[in-house]
């Protein structure tokens, strides 16, 4: 990778990313289940990628970094993402994931633990900890996402894992 010379990115600058087309979802006998989903992701929350390492492929900033994902996330009101963790395991660098709320009222299940926050609060998900995040707000919630990765080996970090399929996922 070449010598990185930063940069100041604008959110009005930002591209807003879609979704994938698979998803990961545990079945009943906690095996992990590929589904082919037709639709475009989740469509009530808005990602808007600024800083992703070099490895992965949709463009986020002006240039890759090595070690740092942030991601800017807009949820629509009643909006949220359904119950999953990151998988963990051999090969698979460990990240875990900070949310910092910016504005709105979410509620976060973090394992055991459920709470609403508002703003100016930091979420901390370690990755392998089951977690969910709704606006429960009347308006729309907005907050940074941030990870720390061990190297610029970005698809090596871990597919996100539903528990059960997520409500807007259409599969094919």
């Amino acid at each position: 990778m070449k010598e990185n010379k930063g940069f100041i990115l604008p959110l009005a600058k930002a591209m807003p990313a879609g979704g994938g087309s698979e998803v990961k979802v545990l079945d009943k006998k906690g095996k992990i289940k590929i589904l082919k989903n037709k639709g475009t992701g989740n469509p009530n929350l808005q990602v808007y990628p600024l800083l992703r390492p070099a490895t992965v492929t949709y463009k986020a900033g002006k240039e890759p970094s090595k070690n740092l994902w942030v991601t800017l996330e807009k949820m629509q009101p009643g909006g949220g993402l359904d119950e999953h963790y990151n998988e963990f395991g051999p090969g698979i660098p460990i990240y875990d994931i900070a949310l910092y709320v910016i504005s709105g009222r979410v509620k976060v299940n973090l394992g055991d633990t459920e709470e609403t926050v508002g703003p100016d609060t930091l979420i901390f998900m370690p990755s392998n900890v089951i977690r969910s995040v709704k606006n429960v707000g009347k308006s729309g919630a907005k907050y940074l996402a941030m990870k720390v990765v061990s190297s610029n080996k970005g698809e090596q970090m871990g597919d996100t894992i539903y528990t059960s399929i997520p409500g807007w996922c259409q599969i094919k």
